[in-house]
């Protein structure tokens, strides 16, 4: 997850992490009310790109079917590109394409 954020950052590109369901925040807190079950981990915006949801995976690791289907929804209501990466260079290779398109 570092070295994709590190690869954002490097672009230029400006993340914001979604935290799901009820988590706790750095001071214990706990925060019931997170983005729905499923939504993808981060928010990736760019002053020139379009912006596109994040899903981070460790190699080899699985959407759940919440995350499918919050994918979906995202896809098909907003149009606005999801995408699950299991390393940088998966990211390198969408953002290679993605920062093509004007």
């Amino acid at each position: 997850m570092k070295a994709c954020l590190d690869l954002l950052h490097w672009r230029h590109w400006k993340t914001v992490r979604i935290f799901c369901g009820p988590f706790y925040t750095y001071s214990k807190k706990q925060i019931l009310n997170g983005a729905p079950v499923g939504t993808p981990d981060y928010v990736c915006v760019h002053a020139l790109h379009t912006g596109f949801f994040l899903e981070v995976k460790r190699p080899g690791g699985k959407l759940s079917p919440w995350q499918k289907e919050r994918i979906a929804e995202i896809e098909q209501t907003y149009q606005v590109p999801c995408i699950k990466v299991d390393s940088a260079r998966a990211l390198k290779e969408f953002l290679d394409q993605h920062e093509r398109k004007l």
